[in-house]
Order: C-alpha cells, then sequence, then structure tokens
C-alpha cells in the first residue's frame, strides 16, 4: 500500500490527501504554493486546509500579512485513529441491537414441493438434526422423496436426536432409521406439536396432504427450544 492510499484510508478525502503531501514536501507554503503543487483550484485548497486543521493535521501561521500553512505532528493520525475507535465502540452495542433485530426471520412454506425444499435445506446444513414429534409423519407425506433423503443423510453422516410419544409402532420405525437416536415420552404427557430444531433454526411442521413449514431463524429462540428439548430428552426413555 502506498503512502497516498495508506492516508485515504484513514480517513482522509483525495483532496485532503493531496493537499496533505504538499505541506510535508513544502517549507510552511502559501495557499498559492499549495495549489501550484497539487494542480486543486486556491478555493478547493482552502476547502481542504480547513478540513485538515479541524482534523488537527494542519496548522497555520501569519507573518507581515503572508498567511502560511504547515503540516503538524505525525502523532495527530493516532488522536484521529483513536477518535474513530471511540466512535466505533460507541456505536457497538446500537449495532448489535441492530443485528440481532435482523436476524430474527420468519418465513412460511407451504405444500410437497416447498416442504421437500425445506428438507434439502437440512442436507445443506450438514448439522445434526433435532425431532420432537409423531411417527415420523414424513414418510407418509413427503413418502417418493423421503427415502432418497434419508439415504442422502446417512451418507453425509448428519445424526437425529428424536423424542417420540411411546406408542406402538413408533419403536419400531426409530429403529429402521440410520443414524437415529431415539427417546419416547409417555404419550399422555407428549404434546402434539412437531418441531424440528437444526443449527440457528426452528421449524414447526403441520403434517397435511399440502403440509405447512414456519422458519424462524433466530439464535436465541433455536436455543431455548434446544434447552426445552434436552430437558425433555434426560426425563425420556429409552
Amino acid at each position: 500500500m502506498d503512502l497516498f492510499e495508506g492516508l485515504q484510508k484513514l480517513g482522509l478525502s483525495e483532496k485532503e490527501t493531496r493537499v496533505y503531501l504538499a505541506l510535508l514536501a513544502l517549507k510552511e507554503p502559501g495557499v498559492g504554493a499549495v495549489s501550484k503543487r497539487t494542480g486543486i483550484h486556491r478555493r478547493s485548497c482552502y476547502d481542504a486546509l480547513n478540513s485538515l486543521q479541524e482534523k488537527g493535521l494542519a496548522s497555520f501561521s501569519v507573518l507581515e500579512g503572508i498567511k502560511s500553512f504547515r503540516a503538524t505532528g505525525l502523532g495527530s493520525f493516532k488522536a484521529l485513529i483513536k477518535e474513530k475507535e471511540e466512535l466505533v465502540e460507541s456505536l457497538l452495542p446500537e449495532l448489535k441491537k441492530k443485528k440481532r433485530e435482523e436476524e430474527l426471520t420468519i418465513e412460511i412454506f407451504k405444500g410437497l414441493k416447498s416442504t421437500k425444499g425445506v428438507f434439502e435445506g437440512f442436507l445443506r446444513e450438514k448439522t445434526k438434526i433435532y425431532i420432537y414429534g409423531g411417527n415420523n409423519p414424513a414418510r407418509v407425506y413427503l413418502k417418493y422423496y423421503y427415502p432418497k433423503f434419508t439415504k442422502a443423510r446417512e451418507k453425509l453422516g448428519i445424526k437425529v436426536e428424536a423424542l417420540h410419544p411411546d406408542v406402538p409402532g413408533v419403536r419400531e420405525m426409530a429403529k429402521t432409521m440410520p443414524l437415529w437416536n431415539a427417546k419416547f415420552i409417555d404419550k399422555k404427557l407428549f404434546s402434539p406439536n412437531f418441531w424440528i430444531i437444526q443449527g440457528d433454526k426452528v421449524f414447526i411442521l403441520f403434517w397435511r396432504e399440502s403440509p405447512i413449514v414456519i422458519r424462524i431463524m433466530d439464535k436465541a429462540l433455536a436455543k431455548i427450544y434446544l434447552g426445552a428439548f434436552r430437558m425433555l430428552w434426560k426425563a425420556a426413555k429409552k
């Protein structure tokens, strides 16, 4: 990186940079000399010099009615950088708050094709899937797609932890599923809701001929759901 580019990265405009370098090269020049050296119009030179003075990077003196300028000590750049750092520090809490607000997104998917797209997303994510729900209804409603999904999940090594109601047929189903670690809860205590957690996403599924999936992307909510899952997991039976 050359000096010109470096000064601009520190926050100087192109004209301010050219004028500042002229001040370093010339011995206390007047505005005319700066204009001649930089090729910048006198009026624009004055504007740049005033801006440099406001930033603490230039000063002037008047001798016998003649105004001359000079670059101030290079330590002024450290003060400028420190000022920017303090500004960033003061803005960070608001920026983080804004980021959290933007992170939460809710999307609704309806229909078999859209639901398949959600399951394809599970494969792209490649992280463990947590399932709370009944007798794996995806096998019924996505009967042509689900075997392909299961093979792909197994190939990618994506593990599943699943909580199911302790009802006939569910244990047998769980045994047939690869990389599927299941536990069971008394059906009287089991909620009819069906939800999935993967990464920072929570999925609430409504299984029917035209399935509906609500996908919520939010770290805090995913953490709450995962905490609830783990509490239930401890109480569940193999």
